[in-house]
Parts: C-alpha cells; structure tokens; sequence
C-alpha cells in the first residue's frame, strides 16, 4: 500500500524565550507618533493635572494650547518675543511663561487674555511655574536670579540671589508650598526657601543641569544633565542614590507620571527612555525622528509627547485611550432561526480553557514538491532558486536530496549560469554554524563533480577561491578561538590553585 507524499519538511530552530511584560502590553498599544509642525524648536510640554489633560507647548514666539481629548490646537498666546517654559495651574484655569525679553506673563485659559505681566528680570526667563498654593508663581534665568510673584497684589514677593550663570529648570515642591529646587550651569542644585531667601541644600551634578524634577513628598530629587541623570535623597542631606547614564549624548528633559512609578528622560541622540522608578532600570525605550528637547506623559497614561529641536512635536497616543470596560453594553442575542443565530461563535477566538478540534486540510504542494515528487531532482532544485526561497527551505532540500541519495544526480550535468547560485548560497552560508556540516557535504559533492573543469568560467573559478579564502580565515578564527580558551583555562587553573593555598602564619 503506497503512503502518501510528504513535503519537505523545513528544518525548525529553536527561538529565544520571550516573555511578555505588563510593561510590554503597555507600550505596545500606543500608536506611531503623530507630528505637527511648530514654529521654532519645542523647548517646553506641559499638561494640566485636571480632565481633559490639555496640554501647553512652547515654541518659537507663542505658547500653543492642546487639546487632551482630540490633541488638535485650541488657542495659543502669541505676545512674546521667544516664549518659555509655558505651565498651566493645577486647576487648568492660569498659564505662565516666560519671556526672552525678561517678562513673566500669566493669561487666563478661560478667558483667554493677558492677566499679569511681571517685569524684574534684566535677561531671558528659562524657567516658570507656579507655586503648589496657585497664588503665586516663579521665575528664573540667565542672570541667576530666582523670583517669586504675587499674582493677587501684583508684585515681586522674593528674590533670591542664587548663582552667577544660567538657571535652566525649577520645580516647586508640593509637600512644601515654600520650597523650590534650581538647577544651574554651575553644575550644581539647589534647595531654596522663599521664606528667607536663602538656598537650605545644594547637591553636585558634575556638569550643567538641563532639567530637575521633584518627587511629591519632597524626600527625592532628581537632576539631568550631560549623559548622566542623578538622584538624590534630600533627607540624608542631598546623598547620592543612584547615577543613570543610558544616553548618548546630552540629556535635555526629564519627568515623571501621575503615580510617580516612571521616570522620563529625552535627549540629542533621539531618545526616549523609560525608568522603573523602583529599580531605576530601564524598562522601554522609544526613538523619535530629530534631537528633542521636552519630553511629557498625560497624567491618564494615555499620550506621551516629545518636543523636537526642528520645531516638530511627537505625539504617541495609547489605542484604549477613554475606554471604559465597564460601560460597554452587552450585545443583543440573536433571535432563534435566524442567519446571525446560526452564524453565531464563527469569529471567536479560543481561550486557553476551550478544547480545540483541529480539522485536518489538505496542504498545496509547492511547484519543487511536485517536483520532487516525480524524481525531477535536477529541475526542482533550480527552481528552489529560482523562487527565492528562505536559507533555511534551502539547506532542508538539500538534506532531503542527501536522504533520497539524489544529490549528485541534481547537482550533475550543470552550466556555469545554473551552478554558479548554488554555489554561491554554499559560499555564503558555510561559515553558519547552524548548515556548516551540510554545507560541507555539499561542497565536497560540487568539487568532486566540477574540479577537473576549473579553469573554463571565471565566474565559477571566482567562487570556488572566494570558497577556499573563507575557510581559511574560519580555520584562523577557529585557531584563534583555541589558543584564547587554552588562556582562559590556565587563568582558571592558576586562580583556583592560588585559592586552596593557605598562608603561612
């Protein structure tokens, strides 16, 4: 009784254990960035704590308004000269910014007009924000100067004289609604008090601070600047907890999340990197098209935008964004005799706990298995060439010539046009650990048939020395390899021999 044919059965390999994460399944639902064009380089992001999460973005002459919902433009305010570090309130009601001309402005979102202009510094503004109170925002810059601002009387509050060179970045602390942290070109940090003036703590970054951040219990602190991203317990009075260096070039923002569980940070290699504020490990990483200077998550989780130097804003928006599974309504049950009630189940998928019947279906032979099936060995391995054929689909059709005992009779009676892809895809893959003992069989084969017509293609001769050039130099690898493991083995013999010698007391 004949069997029925097999095809050829394609050599598996096995595949690197991948273990999916929550924090996979969580950053593979945001979508490709969505990008809008600027009018100069994003320098700042900023979302509002309350629903709907809008967003302000600072470029060029104007700081431009959000929407969180729909992440379309709402309104922007435009009288700067070079807008900076635009943040709104807590409440989502008031926006700061500051100025390259030295002036501190404070716009209701409501109404949206101009509702204070504070004018105390001499140079550019880089830093604003507001106060945990909402009462009273700050401001800082070029000059080295910290001030605070009374919106409700409309004057300068505190001034605090804190260092010679640029201020680039400030947070307030909301566990203490009169405690700041600067940092500063000067390569330091400092932790100021509004109340007297004066600077309680300083840590050391080792390089110019380009961004902080502020935990909201006012017990860490964390500073980015250069490659390295610090943090710093502020009650061990500013100890050094953990240095980060996993950029490679300057690191221009950092934040964290709502739940303070991820730290951010973004720099000039194109970078997004995401920390696991428990273990400080990198827990994802995203690359952007262009050097970014901001970087912001949604407090929902449900967008990240990035601010790039060419003036473009990236925005990543997450699939089951404002999805509410406990409001989805049940689905109605199809009447009985009706097409739906008989079609019902077609589409759904099988969980792990259902007991699948696989029903058997015919395989399509392949045109080389049919072939093959009629002894045309010859034909279909010029054809497993011709269709172009994975590597691995091509080292199991010579393994099953070897078992038919029908290599030599395909490999015979060739040209130089129908040998020479063989022969190349036998160079080319010698070296592979995973086909070099087939291959070798198979080149044996090939110069047991072709050597005594060495000399009548230049192409064929050409790879026959390209062939033999190629196993010389795994042959010195191989060597190589040898004579490091015999090194290795010495050190390991001389380390353990050193250890089982007592000293001499």
């Amino acid at each position: 009784m004949s069997t029925a044919f097999r095809p050829i059965a394609v050599q598996q390999f096995a595949k690197l254990a991948h273990h999916e994460t929550p924090e996979d399944r969580f950053w593979a639902q945001f979508q490709a960035p969505q990008m809008v064009k600027e009018l100069g380089p994003v320098l700042s992001i900023n979302f509002s704590e309350r629903g709907p999460f809008d967003y302000a973005v600072t470029a060029g002459s104007h700081v431009h308004v959000y929407s969180g919902r729909y992440h379309t433009s709402k309104f922007k305010f435009s009288r700067f000269t070079s807008a900076r570090s635009g943040v709104m309130r807590n409440d989502g009601k008031l926006l700061v910014a500051g100025d390259k001309s030295g002036e501190v402005k404070v716009f209701n979102l409501n109404t949206k007009t101009s509702l204070r202009s504070f004018e105390g510094h001499r140079k550019d503004v880089r830093t604003t924000g507001f106060l945990p109170d909402g009462s009273r925002v700050f401001s800082a810059g070029e000059e080295g100067v910290v001030k605070v601002w009374d919106i409700a009387q409309e004057e300068e509050a505190a001034s605090l004289n804190v260092t010679s060179d640029y201020i680039q970045s400030a947070r307030s602390i909301k566990s203490n609604p009169s405690l700041l942290f600067a940092g500063s070109y000067d390569h330091k940090a400092y932790l100021l008090d509004v109340r007297t003036s004066s600077a309680q703590l300083s840590v050391d970054h080792g390089a110019s601070i380009e961004s902080v951040w502020v935990f909201d219990s006012g017990a860490t602190v964390v500073t980015a600047g250069h490659h390295s991203i610090r943090i710093w317990d502020v009650l061990a009075g500013g100890k050094l907890v953990e240095t980060l260096s996993n950029h490679r070039q300057t690191i221009t923002d950092i934040c964290l999340d709502r739940q303070q569980t991820r730290l951010f940070s973004c720099g000039l290699d194109r970078m997004v990197k995401v920390y696991d504020v428990s273990s400080w490990n990198v827990i994802q990483s995203m690359k952007f098209s262009g050097q970014l200077l901001s970087v912001a998550m949604s407090p929902d989780n449900s967008a990240i935008a990035v601010g790039h130097s060419d003036g473009f804003l990236g925005v990543r928006i997450s699939q089951n964004r404002g999805k509410d599974p406990s409001r989805d309504k049940p689905s109605r049950q199809p009447r009985v005799g009706t097409h739906r009630y008989f079609m019902r189940g077609q589409n759904k998928k099988p969980t792990t706990f259902d007991y699948q019947v696989n029903v058997p279906r015919r395989r399509k032979l392949k045109q080389y298995d049919k072939l093959l099936k009629s002894f045309q060995y010859k034909e279909a391995l010029d054809h497993l060439f011709i269709a172009q054929t994975t590597i691995v689909v091509k080292a199991s059709f010579f393994r099953e010539l070897i078992l038919r005992e029908a290599l030599r009779h395909a490999l015979s009676d060739r040209d130089d046009l129908t040998l020479e892809p063989i022969l190349n895809f036998v160079v080319q893959n010698i070296t592979n650990p995973r086909y070099t003992r087939l291959l070798i069989y198979v080149a044996h084969v090939i110069l047991d048939i072709y050597s005594p017509g060495i000399g009548m293609s230049r192409n064929i001769d050409t790879l026959f020395a390209h062939l033999a050039s190629k196993l010389k130099e795994e042959l010195a690898l191989q060597r190589d390899l040898s004579h490091i493991m015999g090194t290795i083995d010495s050190l390991l013999v001389a380390s353990q021999s050193f250890q089982n010698v007592t000293p001499n007391h």
